[in-house]
């Protein structure tokens, strides 16, 4: 049949039944020639892979047969090995979509491959897409193709802890190997794909990570493992996938805060010097070792945060809980040193301790950065008592916390006086007014005028706090003295002593004045009656017998001191309130009745009686008769000098009590000279004190 095949023409009909019918011998039987193999010694290794196989009978037609191969290949018989290759492929894979490949089958297949690969080299394409596509690798994912699956070794022992790997079965081959499974084959695995490296089974590792739920079960080395297949994919240029980047969102980083995601953790670099490595979460270097400092990019790509100024927000958070006042400092020079902002100043940022580990966090609000007098401590946290210099800067310009009180807090601080039952002490007092003269202006004369609503009085070396409805500024010394004598309260606004306060006494009752005090001359009333009885004993002194040119040469003199800084306008209008005066003499006691009504509704009532009186708003005077008489002892003589200089000094200089002593001093001894001008104009020179051109033309226009 076969020679016919050969030599003679054959119609296509004939062969084409040649190819349907069963007459070749077979090892299975007759076959059709179609599927039935001519075997070849140099790829008869494929028919190990696969059973049932119908193979020409050779011990029934001889190897002669072999001869007709080509017309064989003519009638569709299976002679060459391209054709086996194909043939046997085909059969694997239906097999494989049957799960009828077995384990014996597999290790065939390798052994195949190690044969034809040495016979021939490159293998048949169907033959090659085969072994290395089809799905035939029992692996601990399941059948995967060859190069979908690793090779286990010592490299992979730890990484496989932190992702799900498709691992060779070794165990399933056992059988198979000569005992030794399907390890054998290694360098035919690696041939058709398989992966034994870490570095080449980055993906593995990237698509089947799977963080445990225990954090503490990854060791350190699995860590670097992932590190490594991180760098190897970054090297391919991909970026690490959405899922990956997904799995990865857990708390597994260990760090010196235990452990936390990738984000919410810090690569220790340069410019965290200023810290301990346990003030933030840092990764743990000593866990991992130092191999890990090598990973910068890699941990970057992870979303550890490995540059400093990118962790400010993070040390931001961690600041909040903290409670260790060192290394809170520690944080707050980090984030100074790398000019971190807040997104809201106005949170709670300042630690304000209490002790070495305790405190609480305040507002910046709650906050000043120096306090002079020690005013604020319950009212303000004062930061300098706790930060250096560069961290009160620090706060000042990111927070916005204050260098010093402010008027409002200065008001507060006042309010809280006023509805306490302590008292301010006299230098708190001092302080406070002190700062109110120093920013003194309009606007903060009517914000304390609203705020305040007690003032200082003075009482036995101690300050009370009084309704401003009931303290009065005492503009007239000769009030002042009667009610401080017979009133049963404090009627007075407090004045600081020198030894505590440069704030002269005009100023502060500017002060007084705007947040409501009134002057005791303004608000002091008389009884009319008694003014009555003494109009009937009432002699007027004719005019330059009490108030002499002598007198008004003393005043302008002593007035004119730069000291006093009197301007020439001012001293005229002091001494012109004396020469325009009535005098009047009374034999009678000068007895005088002054009310004041208090916010109670009660009045305090005081009476004087004096040899002398000025009053000034009425411009006249009152004196005794004997006031004049030439026939005075010399102990009253001075007695009426000393009450003379003392009522006309306090008289002029109420708004200048300091100098009342030394004026009063002139004019008594002026008064003993009978304010002689001779004399007067010796004893100024003997004093040093200067009348001025201006005084001395107004005391002519005077005279």
């Amino acid at each position: 049949m076969l020679k016919c095949l050969r030599y003679a023409e054959i119609p296509q009909h004939f062969a084409k039944k040649l190819k349907e019918l069963k007459w070749l011998k077979t090892c299975l039987g007759f076959r059709a020639p179609p599927g039935t193999f001519l075997v070849n010694d140099d790829w008869k290794c494929l028919l190990n892979i696969v059973d049932d196989v119908p193979l020409l009978d050779l011990k029934f037609y001889g190897d002669e047969i072999r001869v007709y191969a080509g017309e064989l290949r003519k009638v569709s018989v299976i002679v060459g090995f391209i054709e086996a290759s194909k043939a046997i492929a085909c059969r694997v894979t239906k097999l494989l979509c049957s799960s009828l490949f077995t384990e014996e089958r597999g290790v065939a297949m390798l052994e195949c491959y190690r044969e034809l690969s040495t016979k021939h080299g490159k293998l048949p394409v169907d033959l090659a897409n085969c072994m290395k596509y089809e799905r035939w690798l029992h692996t601990s994912l399941g059948f995967r193709a060859p190069q979908e699956a690793i090779i286990f070794g010592s490299e992979w022992e730890h990484v496989s802890k932190i992702s799900n790997l498709p691992f060779i079965d070794d165990y399933y081959y056992s059988e198979y190997g000569q005992g030794k499974g399907i390890s054998i084959y290694r360098d035919e695995l690696m041939a058709l794909g398989a992966k034994a490296e870490l570095k080449h089974g980055a993906p593995f590792v990237i698509s089947g990570l799977k963080i445990p739920h225990d954090a503490s079960a990854i060791t350190p080395e699995a860590v670097i493992s992932l590190l490594k297949c991180i760098r190897s994919w970054k090297m391919l240029g991909s970026a690490l996938p959405d899922n990956f980047m997904s799995s990865i969102n857990l708390r597994w980083v260990k760090t010196t805060a235990g452990y936390r995601h990738p984000k919410n953790c810090l690569l220790f670099g340069p410019a965290c010097s200023s810290l301990h490595r346990d003030d933030g979460p840092f990764v743990d270097e000593v866990f991992y070792g130092q191999e890990i400092l090598s990973y910068e990019s890699e941990l970057h790509t992870l979303g550890v945060i490995v540059d400093a100024r990118a962790g400010c927000a993070l040390m931001a958070q961690c600041l909040k809980s903290c409670s260790n006042g060192d290394a809170i400092s520690r944080i707050y020079s980090y984030l100074e040193a790398l000019r971190w902002k807040p997104r809201n100043a106005n949170d709670n940022w300042i630690w304000v301790p209490q002790g070495s580990d305790n405190g609480q966090w305040v507002s910046p609000d709650r906050c000043v950065l120096y306090d002079r007098n020690s005013l604020f401590g319950s009212q303000l946290h004062v930061l300098v008592t706790w930060y250096d210099y560069k961290l009160l800067r620090f706060f000042k310009t990111v927070f916005g916390v204050k260098g010093h009180p402010t008027i409002g807090d200065y008001c507060r601080l006042w309010i809280m006086w006023q509805n306490s039952k302590s008292t301010p002490t006299p230098k708190d007092c001092a302080a406070f007014f002190e700062f109110v003269d120093k920013n003194w202006n309009t606007e903060i004369g009517k914000y304390l005028a609203g705020s305040i609503t007690k003032v200082p009085v003075c009482s036995e070396d101690r300050i009370l706090l009084l309704p401003k409805q009931d303290v009065f500024i005492p503009d007239d010394l000769l009030l002042e003295d009667l009610f401080r004598m017979q009133a049963e309260q404090p009627l007075f606004v407090w004045y600081p002593p020198a030894s505590l306060s440069l704030l002269s006494p005009a100023k502060l009752n500017e002060i007084y004045s705007t947040v409501g005090v009134q002057k005791i001359s303004k608000v002091v009333t008389r009884d009319e009656s008694e003014d009555l009885k003494l109009d009937h004993s009432l002699t007027m002194v004719q005019k330059g017998t009490v108030i002499k040119p002598g007198l008004l040469r003393i005043i302008l003199a002593f007035l004119a001191d730069p000291a006093l800084d009197f301007p020439a306008e001012k001293r005229h209008e002091m001494v012109s309130c004396l020469t325009n005066v009535v005098v009047y003499e009374t034999a009678m006691p000068l007895t005088v009745s002054y009310q004041v009504g208090l916010s109670s509704g009660r009045s305090l009532n005081v009476k004087s009686a004096r040899i002398f009186r000025w009053e000034r708003e009425e411009s006249r005077i009152f004196m005794t008769r004997n006031f004049g008489s030439a026939s005075l002892e010399n102990a009253e003589r001075v007695q009426c000098a000393a009450y003379f200089a003392e009522e006309i000094s306090k008289g002029l200089l109420f708004e200048r009590t300091d100098q009342v002593p030394a004026l009063a001093e002139l004019i008594m001894a002026g008064f003993l000279l009978d304010f002689d001008v001779p004399a007067v104009r010796f004893l100024l020179k003997f004093k040093n004190v200067r009348l001025l051109e201006d005084d001395e033309q107004f005391c002519s226009y005077l005279a």
